[in-house]
């Protein structure tokens, strides 16, 4: 949290708003608070060297960034994502092409020292690597990986042997689209967004991945909070996403108390999963809270048009939020009458230069005649 309020701090972004939606956003306190999660230290990690190397931009300050990196990539190798984007905050702003590509690579070299050496120490080598990939030919059934996966398996006609193969296929496919995507991340983009740039590029990677946990929304989270969700769209799919995941963590993934070994485990996901749905649909209509943050936003009109009449708070939130929308669009259309009302036309212009040439000439006329009079 130190680091994220001290990211937004570096971008002009508000310290007090970041915190809620990262310290406050209930996966983070159901997966790192709670549950003690190990990525939660890789996060940290993640986060620390990209603050590190954006608040101190010199030699030893990139360098202790790429050190404190490296204990990310010792918990999870998926903090190598980060590594360009710290080599670009440590070349600095606005720097040359050539500058870039040396500090990635001196990025690379001191992260693989590094790791090597605590390799070395640990008697381990690079062998745990390999230990860490416990996702690996595993898919979960909403991702877009997942849907064609699953398509693919479920096939008739299909044999199990088949299904396998197409299935490492696809995977394959899907994590080189996600690291491409991650590299045009590196390579396009202002430099001032480049943390930005970094969390978005983990969301490129997350969404082309056929695996998502729940707590892997919180890798990205703290790099796009710190620089600014804007309340509009973005503000909405931040909530929508939060609301999707935590209540798949608290209805998926169950586990049964021993002491109830007749009940059907399917069920309780069941009652869990509609418990949480209409809590979901309570926030999103009646709550006067989240109510008036999703009106206009999340939900489409034709959404709107078919909810029950019988909710007296929710048909005035409705009509008022019509008429801001009317009043907002009305004023919208002034300003912009206004804007086209001061700006004078092509032929305005050309007429008023044409007076003006006039003016000039008749004003050169009247010196030529009083200098011939004088004389």
């Amino acid at each position: 949290m130190y680091y994220a309020v001290g990211l937004a701090g570096e971008h002009g972004y508000s310290r007090t708003r970041t915190l809620w939606q990262v310290g406050a956003n209930p996966l983070f306190i159901a997966s790192f608070v709670s549950s003690g999660h190990n990525d939660s230290m890789m996060t940290l990690f993640m986060v620390a060297s990209l603050y590190i190397a954006k608040r101190h931009r010199t030699f030893w300050g990139g360098m202790a960034a790429v050190t404190v990196l490296a204990l990310g990539v010792a918990v999870k190798p998926l903090a190598l994502v980060v590594l360009p984007f710290v080599g670009l905050l440590w070349a600095g702003e606005y720097a040359s092409w050539p500058r870039r590509f040396v500090y990635w690579a001196l990025s690379l070299v001191v992260l693989f020292t590094e790791m090597w050496l605590m390799g070395a120490v640990t008697g381990l080598g690079f062998g745990w690597v390999s230990a860490l990939s416990t996702t690996a030919g595993q898919f979960i059934w909403f991702t877009p990986l997942g849907l064609v996966i699953g398509a693919v398996v479920t096939a008739p006609g299909v044999s199990p042997e088949t299904a396998d193969h197409y299935k490492h296929i696809i995977e394959y496919i899907g994590k080189g689209l996600g690291m491409a995507g991650a590299i045009l991340f590196a390579f396009f983009g202002r430099d001032r967004e480049i943390v930005r740039r970094a969390g978005l590029a983990i969301i490129v990677m997350l969404v082309l991945s056929p695996m998502i946990q729940p707590w892997y929304l919180l890798w990205a989270l703290p790099m796009i909070a710190a620089t600014g969700i804007r309340t509009n769209f973005q503000l909405m799919w931040y909530f929508a996403t939060t609301v999707f995941f935590m209540a798949l963590s608290v209805s998926d993934q169950l586990a049964i108390s021993p002491y109830l070994l007749d009940f059907d485990k399917h069920m309780a996901q069941l009652i869990a999963g509609l418990v949480c749905l209409g809590y979901v649909l309570y926030l999103l209509l009646l709550d006067p809270g989240t109510h008036a943050l999703t009106r206009n936003t999340l939900m489409p009109k034709m959404l709107l048009a078919h909810i029950p009449r019988w909710s007296m708070r929710t048909r005035m939130n409705l009509k008022r939020a019509k008429a801001e929308y009317a009043a907002a669009k009305l004023l919208r259309s002034e300003q912009k009458k206004q804007r086209v009302a001061k700006a004078p036309s092509a032929s305005q212009q050309a007429h008023k230069a044409d007076a003006s040439g006039k003016q000039q000439e008749g004003q050169a006329d009247t010196s030529v005649h009083n200098n011939n009079s004088g004389e």
